[in-house]
């Protein structure tokens, strides 16, 4: 998938980048992302797929994102709205939020999670 990453406020779209992204039969999906704008490491992403119609799909993933030896990461979580634009083809709107893990309190090297963003994305069976 090419993922461009968009203030939801203001539309302003940052540049974009590459995220491969498995769909499952049975409903699972993974994800990874070259996305270097990330604080800390990502770790890939897992999560779940639904139909909604003939062409039209629902999907969330989360991931962490960890920060050396922070004990509490991030969780970086996607929610999609996807709608088939060919037979090998799709465009994706997304939600992109992000939280800190539950537990106890990070230290204090570790950011405060960014505000959330939208994202448009195509994607390509390969």
């Amino acid at each position: 998938m090419q993922v461009t990453l968009v203030d939801c406020d203001t539309g302003v779209a940052r540049p974009p980048f590459w995220s491969l992204v498995t769909f499952a039969r049975g409903g699972t999906v993974t994800d990874t992302t070259a996305n270097q704008s990330f604080p800390g490491q990502r770790t890939p992403g897992h999560g779940a797929w639904a139909r909604n119609s003939v062409k039209s799909y629902v999907a969330a993933t989360e991931a962490f994102i960890l920060f050396g030896s922070a004990l509490r990461p991030w969780v970086h979580r996607i929610d999609q709205e996807i709608e088939m634009s060919g037979e090998d083809s799709f465009v994706s709107r997304a939600h992109v939020r992000f939280a800190l893990a539950p537990g106890s309190l990070p230290p204090p090297s570790v950011p405060v999670p960014p505000a959330p963003l939208c994202a448009n994305a195509v994607g390509y069976r390969f």
